[in-house]
Formats: C-alpha cells, sequence, structure tokens
C-alpha cells in the first residue's frame, strides 16, 4: 500500500477541515446559548429512556459469560409471557375462540426452555434461564412457569371439548370413576 509523503498536502482534507471548524463554532455559538435548554431535554430524554429500560439491560443483570443461552431468548420468553398475561387479564368469563387462539399461539411461541418438555429435558439449565426471566418486574403478574403449562391444557380441552372440558371424574363405585 502507498502512503502519501509526509510533507504533501490534500487541499481537499484542508477544506473539509474549514467547514468542520465552522460548523463546530456555529454548534459552540448555538450551544452557549441554548445549553440549559438542551441539557433539560436531554436529561429528560435519558430518564425516559432508562424508565423504559429491561432490567436485563443494568450490568448486575447480564448473562455470565458461559450461559448457554443468550439475553435475546430471554427477552423473548420476558415478552411471550408478559402478553400473556396481558391477553388473560383482559378475559372475563370463558374466553372466546379468537382468545383462545391467540394465547395458544403465544403459549407456542414460548422458549423451549420454559416448556414443560424442555424442563424436564434439561432442568438445570431450564431453572437458570427461568430465573433470569423471572427478574424481569412483571414477573409478579405471571405466577409459576407451572402454570403456563395449565393454561395450555385448559386451552386445548376448551377447543376440543368446550363446555365439557370443565367435567371433574367422580367415583361412584371404588376403582369406577364417571365424568
Amino acid at each position: 500500500m502507498l502512503e502519501p509523503k509526509q510533507g504533501a498536502k490534500d487541499r481537499t482534507g484542508h477544506k473539509s477541515q474549514m467547514h468542520s471548524q465552522a460548523a463546530s463554532d456555529s454548534v459552540r455559538n448555538t450551544s452557549t446559548k441554548t445549553s440549559s435548554t438542551v441539557e433539560d431535554d436531554a436529561g429528560d430524554l435519558l430518564a425516559c429512556k432508562l424508565s423504559r429500560m429491561a432490567p436485563f439491560t443494568f450490568p448486575s443483570m447480564m448473562l455470565p459469560a458461559d450461559a448457554e443461552f443468550s439475553i435475546t431468548d430471554v427477552e423473548k420468553a420476558v415478552d411471550v409471557l408478559t402478553t400473556i398475561s396481558n391477553l388473560c387479564d383482559a378475559i372475563s368469563g370463558q374466553p372466546r375462540a379468537e382468545t383462545r387462539a391467540k394465547l395458544y399461539g403465544q403459549l407456542a411461541k414460548l422458549p423451549d426452555l420454559l416448556t414443560r418438555q424442555g424442563r424436564d429435558k434439561q432442568p438445570k439449565m431450564a431453572a437458570r434461564f427461568r430465573e433470569f426471566v423471572y427478574r424481569h418486574p412483571d414477573s409478579g403478574r405471571w405466577g409459576p412457569i407451572e402454570s403456563f403449562d395449565k393454561l395450555g391444557d385448559d386451552i386445548m380441552g376448551l377447543t376440543l371439548f368446550r363446555a365439557r372440558s370443565r367435567a371433574s371424574p367422580k367415583q361412584r363405585h371404588p376403582g369406577v370413576f364417571e365424568v
């Protein structure tokens, strides 16, 4: 690679330096007049951004370097669990078919480590993953992860059997159950 000679000057570089110097002087003059307004706006913007940040962005909540899952997986799980909770909060009585479909679709989006099968396959990794997911402030609304398994079963039962899905077996005689 050829390098320019030490003593040679580039005119385009000199012009761009002049333009950038003039621009920075203009910004400096403008910023001194409005510095308090700009600082206030910047402070408000920063406070607004910080209030909307997920807790995972703070250094104390960072995943360890040897984690088997990514922060993206954790954030996806948080989004899915929050969406499911919001849908459940809006339900009064038995959910309509559209709501059941939405809930079932969201349950299908759960990361494998939060599903019953994933927890059975890799219990230690699933427990670590659940620990990071449940650090989110909204986790108090979610309930235990097993409740989402039951929700999925209930939705499937409602879809297949409608009102009869709530029927429970009764023991008529010892060892004989009737639904």
